[in-house]
This record gives C-alpha cells, sequence and structure tokens, in this order.
C-alpha cells in the first residue's frame, strides 16, 4: 500500500532542465569549450557537479569543478527568479495528494537553495514534509541515497513509496531503492521503459490506478 509520493522536481515539476543546459552551454563557452549535443543532453539527470567533473575529465582539463560550479549558480538562480515555468499539475498534484493523507518529500540534485527557489516560486513549499537536496547526499542518481533518505524522513518503508520521475537516471534510482517508478514525460527525450508506468504529464497521475 502506498503511503508516501517523492517526487523529482527539475523536468519533473518545472522545465529547468533546458535552463541549466543553457547556462552551462554559456558558462562553458567562456572557458573555451563549445559543448557538442551529447555533452549537453548528458547535463540532464545528474547533479551540477558531476557534469562539470565528468566533463573536465574527459575533456582531459584542469578547470576548478566548484569555482566554475560556483559561477553557474550564480546565473542559474537568478534566471530561476525570472524564467521558471511549471508544468502542468505541478501545483495543483502535491496539494491533492496532501489532502487526501499521503506524505510527501521532494528529491532532487539541486541545491536546497534551489529547491527553496522553486517551491517558494510556485508556492508549494508547503506541501513537501522533507526535502532531500544534493547537500545532503553523497551520491547522485542513479544511486538510491536520496530517496533512501527521504524514505527514512518520511518513516515509510521503501515499498510503501511511490517515485515521479522524468529521466532514466532518477527511475533507475527509485527501484534501486526498491520503490515504485512512475515516468513521466513532459518534455520527453528520456528513455522511461523501465519504469512501472510511463505517463504524459502529472495530470494524468489521478486518472491511473498508480496507488495500488
Amino acid at each position: 500500500m502506498i503511503k508516501a509520493v517523492l517526487f523529482d522536481m527539475d523536468g519533473l515539476l518545472v522545465d529547468t532542465e533546458r535552463l541549466g543546459i543553457r547556462v552551462a552551454v554559456h558558462v562553458c563557452k567562456n572557458l573555451g569549450i563549445n559543448l557538442d549535443l551529447e555533452e549537453q543532453h548528458s547535463f540532464i539527470g545528474v547533479t551540477d557537479e558531476k557534469f562539470y567533473r565528468e566533463l573536465f575529465k574527459k575533456r582531459g582539463l584542469n578547470h576548478d569543478a566548484l569555482s566554475v560550479l560556483k559561477k553557474h549558480f550564480e546565473i542559474y538562480e537568478k534566471l530561476l527568479t525570472t524564467e521558471l515555468k511549471a508544468f502542468t499539475s505541478a501545483h495543483t498534484l502535491p496539494k491533492n495528494l496532501k489532502a487526501n493523507g499521503y506524505k510527501l518529500a521532494l528529491v532532487s540534485g539541486s541545491t536546497k537553495n534551489q529547491i527553496d527557489i522553486v517551491l517558494k516560486q510556485l508556492k508549494i513549499n508547503n506541501y513537501f514534509d522533507v526535502v532531500v537536496s544534493c547537500d545532503e547526499v553523497k551520491k547522485s542518481k542513479p544511486d538510491p541515497e536520496g530517496y533512501l533518505a527521504a524514505a527514512k524522513k518520511l518513516r515509510a518503508e521503501p515499498n510503501e513509496c511511490l517515485v515521479f520521475e522524468d529521466t532514466r537516471t532518477g527511475i533507475l534510482a527509485a527501484k534501486n531503492a526498491g520503490m515504485k517508478a512512475v515516468g513521466v514525460i513532459n518534455a520527453g527525450g528520456q528513455d522511461l521503459s523501465s519504469a512501472c508506468f510511463v505517463i504524459e504529464n502529472l495530470s494524468a497521475a489521478e486518472t491511473k490506478n498508480l496507488w495500488g
């Protein structure tokens, strides 16, 4: 029986992945790096720090990833306050689930500060009982650390948790945690075939039997 519902954030509730890629392209261009499409695509579903560290390693570059990350965050967080776009039902689904007695958690590869900005912009910050950011975990998705930490804080067993994700790495993280995973297409472009269910958007969640 499902007792808790766990949400990813970027690409699921808000269309921030393309915004993040835009910032990464800009930051890298200033470093003399032109990101190809494969490298841009690799930005999705991992933490920003992991993206830059793996990019620099692949390219054989000695840039300080943390300094570059700081610049990325400065630009990105300003854009969150001016260009943030929510996906359909990002406001209503958490509200309805909370009203029906489910425990809610947000598990994101974003920082706590970025999560706070997004939740306040969407005015849904009061619906989540638990928030797990990249600041609190050592391993990013597909490692299950974030989802397991959220379940523990919610006092829910993994098999009592339903996860909404929009990326392959997120789906794998949920499954690796022993949770039921729902793939949400939204902007598309990800292989969600390993999910228990695949739906077009969050609006479709309440029309399907996802809670059993």
